[in-house]
């Protein structure tokens, strides 16, 4: 038995904002996954997704759109475009945990909150860009004479 994963990732510190698992890929169910998640974590500017139907679809788009987030998605036919989503997935599946099959979809919502709660903090780092080291402040930074 297969089951859809959709996991929210801050992508500068990796701390998953979202997730559920379901019995298949639905354009109303990333809606209210994305929604609850920016309820609680705030609303950010920029989403970046896979090109899969759910993070396509209409009630998906109409919802960043209402919420001025600036859309990206990855490039065509390339499966490999969001490392850090791919790093966080291979991560899970070669865990020794990781079972081969899912009994049902309780069994795989169980694992997931196994594995997430293990994961990561229980509160979310802070989003500060100017406290990021490669990104320094959210202003332009004329380069450090010092360094030439």
């Amino acid at each position: 038995m297969y089951f859809d994963l959709c996991v929210i990732l801050d992508i500068f510190s990796r701390y998953v904002v979202g997730w559920t698992v379901a019995a298949r890929e639905d354009s109303l169910i990333a809606k209210e996954l994305m929604e609850h998640a920016m309820g609680v974590h705030g609303i950010p500017e920029v989403t970046h997704a896979d090109r899969g139907t759910a993070m396509t679809s209409k009630p998906v788009a109409q919802l960043l759109v209402d919420l001025n987030v600036t859309r990206s998605h990855s490039r065509p036919r390339v499966s490999n475009d969001n490392p850090c989503s791919e790093a966080h997935f291979k991560t899970m599946k070669y865990a020794p945990a990781f079972p081969e099959n899912f009994g049902s979809l309780a069994d795989a919502r169980a694992f997931g909150e196994r594995f997430f709660g293990l994961l990561q903090p229980r509160t979310p780092p802070r989003r500060d860009r100017a406290a990021h080291p490669r990104l320094g402040p959210p202003r332009h930074r004329p380069p450090d004479p010092s360094l030439r």
